[in-house]
């Protein structure tokens, strides 16, 4: 493990449900636990930072309720609003899908009467 001063009880019950095979699993929380608390350093460390994020979306929300309860809700708040983003995005995709089947049948509709072959 990277530190020996885990304070976190989130991390805690991890390492307790966790083998040792598995050791890399908490390396990465408890990175991301300090970039919680004391922000990344640097543009690599920010990337770092990005990429725990998104591997460990759970675990993210769970260290940062610990760390910052406001950063927590402000995070939740910024996922509602990407699961919405995502719906309306699907929504839009799914009735271009089915614009362009319509405009296609109608083609075809057109290419039988004008007599050509199917």
């Amino acid at each position: 493990m990277e530190e020996k001063n885990i304070n976190s009880p989130y991390l805690l019950q991890k390492i307790a449900e966790t083998s040792w095979k598995n050791r890399n699993y908490i390396n990465d929380l408890i990175s991301l636990e300090r970039m919680i608390q004391r922000g990344p350093q640097g543009f690599a460390g920010g990337q770092i930072y990005f990429l725990l994020r998104q591997k460990y979306p759970v675990e993210f929300l769970e260290l940062l309720k610990e760390a910052s309860p406001q950063r927590y809700e402000e995070a939740l708040a910024q996922q509602q609003e990407a699961l919405i983003d995502k719906a309306s995005a699907e929504e839009k995709i799914a009735a271009a899908a089915k614009q362009e089947a319509e405009k296609k049948k109608k083609a075809y509709e057109n290419w039988i009467a004008l007599g050509g072959k199917p």
